[in-house]
């Protein structure tokens, strides 16, 4: 990450999550985000240090939103119609 773009990060009022946080926002276990991060799946992480995994919390709702928009058809139909 270049400075100025490391300088904007830490400038934003940024939640992160660790992994288990991020596993209870998305409804998911921890150890499927474990496997996600080895597949190169899921939301973006990072590590703070040589072994803290850490989601921006804005990172986790866009890729949360992505699924949605990817997802397919949306609509409700009316009930009994």
């Amino acid at each position: 990450m270049k400075s100025d773009n490391l300088e904007a990060f830490f400038m934003q009022d940024e939640q992160l999550l660790t992994t288990l946080e991020a596993s209870v926002r998305l409804h998911l276990p921890a150890a499927t985000l474990a496997y996600w991060r080895q597949t190169h799946q899921g939301p973006p992480w990072f590590k703070l240090g040589p072994r803290k995994v850490m989601y921006r919390a804005t990172d986790v709702n866009g890729w949360l939103e992505e699924q949605y928009q990817n997802s397919g058809d949306h609509t409700l139909s009316a009930v009994g119609a």
